[in-house]
């Protein structure tokens, strides 16, 4: 009994505070206040009103609130001065100019009109009546106009809406992203999330909004600050569907792109080879963020001999972006290997227009002009069967390989004129070995630059003229 009879009276005991404790915590919110200790003073001026609640304190704390950017409680604050007080025209004025501030201008027309109800020659009150009802106007403009799909009409009314009046309304901001979003324009869409968030960090629409976009335009960077934009919207609401499927979708790909980064610097191009078509999988219809992994993928294809599919993988680049010089310059190093040489020219020509200053595009065309021109005459590449960017353990592995299957001891019992054409194609393939297992002639001999001289040499003097194989030493004659 003893119990309930104390609850009963602790809001008595409280509402009978010393006028003096209430006088010093109000001196001390306002100390907060001044010093810039916004949590602190507002939690003083709480103390206060639940003791002794009145117009003045609500409007300190509202105060408290505005300067935190807390706008539902500093709004909250000033309808409950008012209510407490009807007559309470600093009350009415201060509300109004929130409400027109945070775009809730028919609701800030109101309360200018109920200033002017009190106080028929409050100027303040008259002039900003007139602003308010402009602000309404313009957002009837605006609503009207993305009802019948004018974005560029809505995008105009609402910015001057914002810029004039509603300078820190997150409704209509994030309404303006959307409009932007539509008209494809992306950074602006960001950049008014971005202020929606300054204003109230946990907005889900907004970081929603905001991670979409950051996720459309591709890059790696972007994609990483779509994935914060994502995890951020999941800490306020866990159970997010659509923010919960792309962080981890966002997740999946980010692994994968840095999986296959790691392969390619390693050389590990078969790896990085199943990373990218990986990735291209997880959004297909992206093509923006395509662009770059098919590009790669077109380098690794090219680097395991699948030129094919390299060609497939460079050209959709193009199809997406046809001025990207460097897929214009790798896929030129593709066609070559695919022995299509005016084809390789024409993109290296291309990727050297578009950037004219690369060095590394110069040197593709010129390779590929050299390709196109041995390509009519003497190809060493051909000769030995290996693409032209084959590594000097393939040259060497693909010589030995060729000078078994041409040594004039195997053809000798087939007749005089086989035993020639042998003798032929093995010196062919001697003279190929000579030029492109040295680093300096085979530079040479990709730049186009005469080489014939020294493969003549070779033939009257050739240090290939005997190898091991298999346990056996084979000795070529030269005819």
């Amino acid at each position: 009994m003893r119990f309930w009879s104390f609850a009963l009276l602790a809001p008595l005991m409280a509402s009978a505070a010393p006028k003096s404790d209430v006088s010093k915590l109000q001196v001390a919110g306002e100390n907060a206040f001044a010093s810039g200790d916004l949590k602190k003073a507002i939690s003083l001026f709480s103390q206060v009103i639940d003791i002794e609640p009145n117009e003045r304190v609500y409007y300190k704390r509202y105060r408290a609130y505005l300067s935190d950017r807390k706008y539902g409680a500093a709004l909250a604050d000033l309808t409950a001065a008012v209510q407490y007080k009807p007559t309470y025209t600093q009350g009415f004025l201060q509300r109004g100019r929130l409400n027109m501030m945070i775009g809730n201008c028919a609701d800030a027309m109101s309360d200018f009109t109920a200033v002017l109800s009190l106080d028929p020659k409050n100027g303040p009150a008259s002039e900003s009546l007139d602003k308010s009802r402009e602000c309404a106007q313009l957002l009837e403009d605006a609503s009207a106009a993305k009802q019948r799909g004018d974005w560029t009409s809505a995008h105009r009314f609402l910015s001057e809406a914002i810029d004039a009046h509603a300078i820190s309304s997150s409704q209509l901001l994030l309404m303006r992203a959307e409009i932007s979003g539509a008209m494809g324009q992306t950074f602006d869409l960001i950049s008014d999330t971005g202020s929606v968030l300054r204003i109230d960090s946990g907005n889900i629409p907004a970081l929603r909004l905001r991670g979409q976009a950051y996720y459309s335009l591709g890059d790696a960077q972007s994609l990483e600050a779509a994935l914060t934009h994502f995890r951020q919207g999941l800490i306020s609401d866990p159970e997010h569907k659509e923010m919960k499927a792309m962080f981890r979708k966002l997740k999946k790909l980010l692994k994968l792109m840095q999986s296959s980064t790691e392969a390619m610097e390693a050389k590990r191009y078969d790896e990085a080879v199943e990373d990218l078509e990986l990735a291209v999988a997880v959004d297909p219809a992206h093509d923006t963020l395509n662009k770059e992994l098919n590009l790669k993928l077109c380098e690794s294809y090219n680097h395991v001999g699948k030129h094919g599919l390299a060609k497939d993988a460079c050209s959709e680049t193009l199809r997406v972006d046809a001025n990207h010089a460097a897929a214009h310059a790798k896929l030129g190093d593709v066609l070559i290997n695919l022995e299509e040489f005016d084809e390789a020219v024409r993109h290296h020509k291309r990727a050297c227009e578009l950037d004219g200053d690369n060095n590394s595009f110069k040197e593709g065309l010129q390779r590929a002009e050299a390709a196109l021109k041995q390509s009519k005459s003497k190809n060493y590449y051909k000769i030995l069967g290996v693409p032209r960017d084959a590594s000097g353990q393939t040259i060497k592995k693909a010589y030995r390989k060729k000078a078994l299957e041409w040594h004039p001891d195997k053809h000798a019992d087939r007749g005089e004129e086989a035993s020639e054409e042998a003798n032929k194609k093995f010196q062919e393939v001697a003279e190929a070995y000579e030029i492109l297992s040295n680093e300096e002639k085979r530079a040479r001999y990709d730049r186009g630059e005469d080489v014939t001289d020294n493969a003549q040499q070779q033939q009257q003097h050739n240090p290939f003229q005997h190898f091991h194989q298999g346990g056996h030493t084979f000795h070529f004659q030269w005819g």
